[in-house]
């Protein structure tokens, strides 16, 4: 998808940008998941968007292979001149392609919207992401006969082929952008229709500037006998010059009314914050006398008559629909900050929560920043955080307290969850069945099983199911020798409700621990991890990084334990995604309930 900015300034270079890359999946006219399967044979493998141009790799290195690798011919060339010409596949020398005529031929009748109304859509309604919820919002607009959906009056009904998008875009679209009202005094930028009354707004002084330089630039007067002689042309510049000095005029007016403007808006802001805490003073005071005493109201209704006073005066300096600071210090604006919480990746959350001044670190959410942080949640019950846990210091650890139950089951609910680095960790290692304990303990010295069976003969059997939804277990303990307690423990289980983002750049495990080797146990077995993203807009592309359920004593001939199982529903997973995931994980890219 192209970015929020285009990144020309004119609308033929948009339109270059627009059809040289890849199509997103988003812009299908049906985007539904059947859809998006139907066309996966036609995903480029490097960007894995449909391609744009498509090409088929045959290098004699995978010819064998049955899959055709198609690439876009602009992500090939970009990833050729990166990588000094190594193959996207098998990353070896001399990369051959050639051009895949036929799926060229089937991508070109794929059905999609305009890319610009789509981005524009996406870009001021966080809640619309992708086509088919474009569709609705266009629907509902032309049926209840508002004028707006938070984007401009144009909006764009295109919808075609991929072979017609680029007429489209050139010749027919309402969205292409328009030149600054400046920009005979040097000001190139290329705007939207919706971004014309902002960018006047914001770049009000520039503007005023680059007048002034302007004006500067023109010739001065002459003499009378030199005026005389160029008649014609005094009288055009004489034109010119008074345009300029109205622009200057209009300029001046406008910046002196938003310096009033903000003036006495600090003026009220300050008379209002004396008055609360003169109002926050009497009541302690109160409070502290009697907590039955009678209050006098009068003095009460004055201040709030005052309160009024203020609002109506800022809200005559900004108009009744105008979001003014007051507006913020209101429950309902508060509780419309909270709901627009839910449409932010994790990267935005983060910056938003530590600005918030309604929302507690440690209830509402999680945010930790301080390294070498270790966090014991609560065994087996729901830990809730409504708006996320942000793990962003180094060395971080979050587990569950079974100290007085022996097993481990971490549970999280939240709407974002990110380890921001490769030392921030979520685990239950070893907080499954002890040494000889579970449904598949190791026998003499061999590894527990769980996913798969524990190595040698005395292992222990596999267990469960894939889904990990009908049942969930802990890994089972691993064997030992003769008696006692040398076997390795199980790993625990770890279940994550995720309802908007998931970026993982740490880890997430349940791995067995290994068996004593002066007693030569058996290493216990993984444990289970779930993980569901139930994110019915789909919006953010989701990382799901290192998850592993590894069995203890790896590599050794008959005590290693058999790995757990991990689960993954509610976002399509990549090949690159598996590499850092072990076992290979059951994965559905919806939820099943």
């Amino acid at each position: 998808m192209f970015g929020s900015k285009y990144s020309s300034n004119s609308n033929k270079d948009d339109t270059s940008t627009i059809l040289g890359e890849c199509y997103d999946l988003n812009w299908l006219v049906d985007s539904s998941h059947s859809t998006q399967e139907r066309y996966k044979d036609f995903l480029c493998r490097i960007c894995h968007k449909i391609a744009n141009n498509a090409l088929e790799l045959c290098c004699k290195e995978h010819e064998k292979n049955d899959e055709a690798y198609i690439v876009g011919e602009s992500c090939l060339q970009r990833y050729l001149k990166e990588n000094n010409g190594k193959c996207p596949i098998t990353n070896h020398n001399s990369c051959d392609f050639q051009k895949s005529v036929s799926i060229r031929k089937q991508i070109s009748k794929i059905q999609v919207l305009c890319p610009r109304q789509y981005q524009i859509t996406v870009s001021n309604t966080s809640s619309i992401r992708s086509a088919k919820q474009l569709l609705s919002a266009m629907n509902f607009k032309k049926l209840s006969g508002t004028t707006d959906l938070n984007c401009s009056d144009k909006e764009c009904s295109f919808k075609g082929s991929v072979k017609d998008l680029e007429h489209h875009l050139l010749k027919e679209c309402s969205l292409s952008r328009t030149k600054c009202e400046f920009y005979e005094y040097g000001c190139s930028e290329a705007l939207e229709p919706q971004q014309v009354a902002s960018h006047n707004q914001s770049n009000m002084a520039e503007h005023l500037q680059m007048v002034m330089a302007e004006l500067k630039k023109r010739p001065s007067k002459k003499s009378d006998t030199s005026h005389s002689s160029n008649g014609n042309d005094n009288g055009s510049s004489n034109g010119n010059e008074n345009n300029l000095l109205e622009e200057i005029k209009k300029l001046r007016i406008l910046l002196n009314d938003k310096d009033k403007t903000i003036e006495q808006l600090k003026q009220t802001i300050e008379q209002l914050q004396q008055s609360n805490n003169n109002n926050n003073s009497k009541k302690t005071h109160s409070r502290k006398e009697s907590k039955n005493m009678k209050v006098d109201t009068s003095e009460n209704n004055n201040n709030n008559n005052d309160n009024n006073k203020l609002k109506d005066t800022v809200k005559g300096l900004f108009g009744n629909n105008a979001m003014s600071p007051l507006a913020t210090m209101s429950s309902a604006n508060e509780e419309k900050d909270k709901r627009e919480l839910s449409y932010l990746s994790c990267e935005d959350m983060v910056r938003t929560l530590r600005a918030s001044d309604y929302l507690e670190n440690g209830k509402d959410y999680l945010l930790v920043e301080k390294s070498n942080t270790k966090i014991q949640m609560k065994n087996k019950e729901w830990n809730e955080y409504k708006y996320g846990i942000f793990l962003l210091g180094k060395n971080i650890e979050i587990t569950c307290d079974c100290a007085n139950e022996g097993l481990g089951h971490l549970r999280i609910r939240c709407s974002h969850l990110l380890l921001a680095n490769d030392t921030c960790v979520i685990h239950c290692n070893g907080l499954g069945f002890k040494s000889m304990k579970g449904p598949g303990h190791g026998k003499l010295g061999a590894g527990g099983g769980y996913g798969t069976k524990g190595t040698g003969k005395q292992g222990g059997k596999s267990y469960g199911e894939e889904t990990l939804l009908k049942e969930i277990y802990f890994g089972s303990g691993g064997g030992v020798p003769v008696m006692g307690t040398g076997g390795g423990n199980g790993g625990g289980i770890i279940e994550l409700v995720i309802t908007q983002h998931f970026v993982n750049y740490g880890k997430i495990q349940c791995n067995g621990l290994d068996g004593s080797d002066y007693l030569g146990g058996g290493g216990g077995s993984g444990g289970s991890i779930l993980i569901k993203v139930v994110n019915e807009k789909n919006n953010f592309k989701h990382v799901t990084g290192t998850l592993q359920c590894l069995g203890g004593n790896p590599n050794t001939s008959w005590r290693e334990g058999g790995v757990g199982r991990i689960a993954i529903y509610g976002f399509a997973l990549q090949p690159k995604d598996l590499e850092h995931i072990t076992p290979i994980p059951y994965h559905k890219p919806f939820i099943i309930q």
